[in-house]
């Protein structure tokens, strides 16, 4: 009896034809679609959202080979390890401090909340973190928002050590309000109508849970310093015009769901 052949991902996947099915087999077309690219821009697969009666469900769409040389696209993941949605911002903005979400709509809508961040995801679900790549999390300051519910608390933790064991030079755990709805997100956040400004207060308020950074400042005795508010608004200066009025009364005027808000700025060294 012969053996099946095995497969592989292939990453890139070749920008030759056949190019991708457009339609799922027995789920039809994707309410959804997310693209992952490699650091240098290269496809890397899609994941798929299908809105059914019984809920939605994902399907990652990857190009494989096999040992024979066939070569097609297919509703599969990739082997582990797995790559992170973007691996290619990352690679733009390597000091940007990066903000990982739980799922690729999350992670889009805190892109849109937070510019200044570089927002990234895990693919297959909050209980496949163990199968994602994560050295490109070495060296940098990194913040987890967790969906508001117990699988988020999980996947937390989860990327808390694999993040860590990564090299991450810094990293904070976001807490989600106590109002909100069981899985509330990002995504939701920006529904609600958040703005960049309240987002940010968020952020400010995030516990710092690890890293290179604070096993310093633990060895030499000192308690983690809170982020101040300067430090996050300067992660939006390359999208921010600062001012001040005739008083002095300093300014910020930033960009916020497709229109500019001005926001005042608490800075004494910038009124002077």
């Amino acid at each position: 009896m012969g053996t099946a052949p095995k497969r592989r991902a292939v990453v890139p996947a070749p920008a030759a034809p056949p190019g991708p099915p457009t339609k799922h087999p027995t789920l039809g077309e994707p309410s959804a679609r997310w693209t992952y690219l490699t650091a240098k821009g290269e496809l890397a697969g899609f994941v798929c959202r299908f809105d059914r009666k019984g809920g939605k469900q994902f399907r990652p769409l990857v190009f494989f080979e096999e040992d024979d040389g066939a070569r097609a696209w297919r509703w599969e993941a990739w082997s582990a390890p797995r790559p992170l949605y973007g691996l290619e911002r990352l690679a733009q903005r390597p000091s940007a401090p990066v903000l990982l979400c739980e799922g690729e709509k999350a992670a889009d809508a805190a892109g849109k909340l937070l510019p200044g961040h570089v927002c990234i995801t895990s693919p297959n679900g909050a209980k496949s973190a163990a199968k994602a790549d994560w050295g490109s999390l070495a060296r940098r300051d990194v913040m987890i928002w967790p969906d508001a519910d117990e699988a988020g608390a999980a996947y937390a933790r989860d990327v808390t050590k694999l993040a860590l064991a990564a090299g991450a030079k810094a990293l904070a755990l976001l807490s989600p309000p106590d109002d909100v709805d069981e899985g509330w997100d990002a995504a939701d956040a920006l529904a609600e109508g958040w703005t960049s400004e309240k987002t940010l207060a968020l952020v400010d308020a995030a516990k710092a849970v690890g890293g290179a950074t604070q096993a310093k400042q633990a060895s030499e005795g000192k308690a983690p310093r809170r982020r101040p508010q300067r430090d996050a608004l300067m992660a939006l200066t390359q999208f921010c015009a600062f001012w001040h009025g005739a008083d002095y009364e300093a300014f910020a005027t930033v960009p916020v769901n497709g229109h500019n808000e001005n926001w005042p700025v608490r800075s004494q060294a910038f009124k002077r």
